[in-house]
This record gives C-alpha cells, sequence and structure tokens, in this order.
C-alpha cells in the first residue's frame, strides 16, 4: 500500500470498501510483479537444485559469486573504485573471503553509489528497511532477481504445505488501519490473493474477539505474519476458546525472531507447525524451514559465513554474527554485508529430509520487544516506524520504561538531519501506538550495544511486577 501522498490520503479518508478496492488492486499489483516473467522456470529449477550434492552447491555459489562480483566491477560505482584498488579479478575468485566487507553505513552514506547504473532508477524496485539493529535503509532490486528471490520462497511455502491459491491470514507492519477508525472492522480484504489482512497495531483484549470471529468464518488455509502478533491472538484462544472452523493447515512466521514460548503457544493452540524462515528487506540470502522442522541455509540464495568477533569462523554450537553474500542483488549488489544478525550454526549432519543444506541451530537476531499501551495493548515489530525516516538517522532505539511514556533514541546526522524530519516519525508512531502514550524524543551520539555488538531497536524495560500484571511472558533472550 502507498505510505504518502495523494493515494494514502485517499486511502485513509475512503470508506471501507474503497479501501477494500485498494488493498486488492495493490494485491493484484504485487502478484504480477512476483510471480511474472521467469519467476516459472525459477520454480523449476529450484525444485531440482535443492536435491543436489554438497559439492554441485559449492560449484554454484563460487560461478554465481564470480558472476556478481564482475558486474558489481561493470556497473556498481563503489564496487568498482573499491575492488579495481585492491586488485580485485572476478574470475581469480576461489573465496569469498577475499573480498571486503560492505557495512550498512556505506549503504546509507554512498546509496547512489551502490546502485548499479545497467538499469534506469524508475524501472527498480525500492524498499525500504529499519534493519534489526535500528539502521533505516532504502534498498532496488531489479525485477528478475525479484523474481529469483520469489521462486525461492514459493519452495518454502511449497515445503509448508502451501499451495496456490490457498486462503491466507496475514499479520504484518502496513498501516491498514487510519488513525481514529480503530472502532471499526480492523482488517482489510486482497481479493485476487485470498488474503485476509489484519492490523497487528490493534491486538487489544477489546478488539481480539471479533477479529478471531472474522478470522473463523474466512476459513484461511494457513497463517502468516509476525511472531509477536500471532502469539497476542493464540495467547488470547488458549484463554477464551478456540473457533471450531478457525482450522489452519500450516503457520509461517518471519520477520521477528520466533521465540520458544511463541512457537509453543501457537503450535499448541492451533495444532499444527510453525515453519519459520529468515530473510530481509534488504534481500539477503535465505534460512528456510524444511518439512522436518531444521532451518536449512539456501545454497541457491547466496553466501552466509558465520564469525567469531574477531572475524574468525565460529564453530557449530556458538553465537556467530551472519555475514550475508546474496546473488539475487544485482541492482544493489550485497557481497559480504555485515547486515548485524546472529544465528548459531548447527552440526552437519544431514537432516532427516535428505538435503545437502547446511542447517542453521538457531537465530537470533532481530530481538525486538513488544510495547505496551493503555488503548492498544501489547503491540510488536515498531521496528517498521523507522522505514519513514530519510538517510539523516544514523540509528535509532525505542524504549518503554513506563506504561505512560516512551523514549525515541535517535543518533542524528549532523550536516543532513533537521527537526522537520521527525513529523513522519510521530504520524507513524501515532498510527501504532496511539494517542495515549507520551513520545519523548533523546538526541544521543551512540547507542549502546549489548552482546555480538548488536543493540536491540525496540526494548521493553517495564518492570518486571508490571510485565507479569500485564501478562507478558518475555524470553529471556529479549533481556539486554
Amino acid at each position: 500500500m502507498a505510505t504518502k501522498g495523494p493515494l494514502k490520503k485517499l486511502y485513509d479518508r475512503g470508506p471501507v470498501w474503497l479501501q477494500n478496492a485498494m488493498v486488492s488492486g495493490y494485491g493484484w499489483q504485487r502478484h504480477r510483479q512476483r510471480y511474472g516473467g521467469n519467476w516459472h522456470d525459477w520454480v523449476c529449477y529450484f525444485a531440482e537444485s535443492e536435491r543436489w550434492s554438497t559439492k554441485a552447491f559449492e560449484a554454484y555459489q563460487l560461478r554465481r559469486l564470480r558472476q556478481l562480483v564482475a558486474h558489481s566491477m561493470e556497473y556498481v560505482p563503489h564496487f568498482r573504485d573499491s575492488y579495481r584498488a585492491q586488485g580485485i579479478v572476478a574470475e581469480e575468485i576461489t573465496n569469498v573471503k577475499q573480498l571486503p566487507f560492505l557495512e550498512k553505513d556505506t549503504l546509507r552514506v554512498e546509496l547512489d553509489r551502490c546502485i548499479a547504473t545497467r538499469w534506469p532508477r524508475k524501472q527498480l524496485i525500492e524498499a525500504h528497511t529499519s534493519g534489526s539493529t535500528g539502521t533505516p535503509l532504502t534498498h532496488f532490486m531489479q525485477i528478475d532477481d525479484f523474481r529469483e528471490r520469489m521462486a525461492l520462497l514459493e519452495r518454502q511455502r511449497r515445503w509448508a504445505g502451501v499451495q496456490e491459491g490457498d486462503r491466507v491470514v496475514s499479520f504484518g507492519g502496513s498501516l491498514i488501519i487510519p488513525r481514529g477508525k480503530a472502532s471499526g472492522t480492523l482488517w482489510r480484504f486482497n481479493l485476487p490473493g485470498r488474503q485476509m489482512v489484519v492490523s497487528s497495531y490493534h491486538l487489544t483484549p477489546e478488539n481480539i474477539p471479533r477479529i478471531v470471529d472474522r478470522m473463523a468464518r474466512f476459513r484461511p488455509k494457513f497463517l502468516e505474519g509476525y511472531p509477536s502478533a500471532l502469539y497476542v491472538v493464540a495467547r488470547w484462544m488458549e484463554e477464551n476458546g478456540h473457533p471450531t472452523t478457525l482450522q489452519p493447515q500450516t503457520i509461517l512466521t518471519t520477520a521477528e525472531t520466533l521465540h520458544d514460548y511463541q512457537r509453543h503457544t501457537i503450535e499448541k493452540v492451533f495444532c499444527v507447525h510453525v515453519h519459520n524462515y529468515y530473510g530481509s528487506s534488504e534481500s539477503a540470502p535465505l534460512i528456510t524451514e524444511c518439512e522436518e522442522g531444521s532451518l536449512h541455509i539456501n545454497p541457491e540464495s547466496g553466501i552466509f559465513e558465520f564469525l567469531r568477533p574477531d572475524a574468525s569462523d565460529a564453530t557449530p554450537g556458538e553465537p556467530a554474527e551472519m555475514i550475508v553474500t546474496s546473488f539475487a542483488t544485482r541492482a544493489m549488489p550485497l557481497i559480504r554485508y555485515r547486515i548485524r544478525d546472529a544465528a548459531i550454526l548447527d552440526t552437519d549432519e544431514l537432516c532427516a529430509c535428505g538435503r545437502h543444506m547446511p542447517r542453521v541451530k538457531s537465530i537470533i537476531g532481530r530481538m525486538d520487544d513488544m510495547l505496551y499501551t493503555r488503548d492498544r495493548g501489547w503491540v510488536g515489530r515498531l521496528s517498521q516506524a523507522v522505514k519513514v525516516f530519510p538517510g539523516s538517522i544514523r540509528e535509532a532505539q525505542i524504549i518503554q520504561y513506563d506504561i505512560d511514556s516512551i523514549i525515541i533514541r535517535l543518533v542524528p546526522d549532523p550536516e543532513l538531519f533537521e527537526e522537520s524530519h521527525l513529523e513522519p516519525l510521530y504520524e507513524d508512531l501515532r498510527n501504532r501506538l496511539g494517542n495515549v502514550v507520551k513520545l519523548q524524543i533523546e538526541y544521543v551520539s551512540q547507542i549502546e550495544r549489548g552482546p555480538n555488538n548488536k543493540f536491540k531497536y525496540v526494548i521493553c524495560a517495564l518492570p518486571a511486577e508490571e510485565k507479569q500484571r500485564l501478562q507478558l511472558q518475555t524470553h529471556p533472550e529479549s533481556v539486554c
């Protein structure tokens, strides 16, 4: 959906039927964008490649790496200058470690120099990300690369038992409910996609019964979305009853860390397996969950490195920083990109599914908390809010110490930042958090890091007794 401009104003002011029509129109447009062109060819290709041997995967990765480096040196000014200065020759590369790291700040500050000149800018797909560390970024993708990535995600959906055309209820970060209209329906419909889209920012005890009732009448084949939102709904159903007609066949989660307590509750309530997967708005390579419950690195999507703080290779079982190289990023290459997410590598024992894809034991990045407001209840995935920033904010963090106020810490770029840049932030946070809670801005020179040089974008620092009173279960990993 449009997030600004005339279309956004039309959507916010329009009746529900018009909003459903606009959501459906956007869904139809995205469907053509995702599943046209070479998408089906890639789906067939990846259906075969998933059974490759380890050596076949390694040969494929080296070939794609050399192609990406050669392309980057020809069409992307940043890589052309950097790699040539270091004497890098694409066809002589034998290991990704021969290349330098790519930092988030490089993409933020040198955005134009990091975009390929091969295609007109207007032909590229623009995406935005807050990043699990709170550094907002803009990213561009070429349409064929985008469809290649969508084909890999289609494989993940098929592993989970999802078929094309299945009805779905989605809990995401789109602001589908205009401010001041939360008393009405809290969902919208994408008719071409057979999709019911639910607002993740209105999951109060008063609203959830209506949402669950409408989900039950919609009868989805599967659910998808943020673990925090699905968990809140599942917990309410556990305490208040489960409609007999709401029996999805599978559930897919992404965009946040899926904690064990969330998985346990969601699976217990819906009596189905939760399939988790890892990706990013920047189009990092993928980690997807197979039928046997293993998180598999998708070697066709790119190269993952798992490193200790000293840049040496981590061993299975220890927390490690993930360095990613993504093959489907020719418009804005990610080569040895420090995405600042962390994971624990699994052993090299072959999974029961029989695929020779490396496994990850757990993903420990994206440790967003949920915040509580008196008029919205528990709200998750607030890292979406920082997407409204231009490149003038280096980092951001949202902290809640008491129930009536929230602190937004900002590290502004002294040369780019202007006070007017805060206006879209206030508007966005009000849409997500409601009008009761007080928002306070704090400017800082840096944000304190935790383990693995990471900091959490959202921190719920309410007193333990307050959390207990509000019935929030906090996972140990989410405490800084």
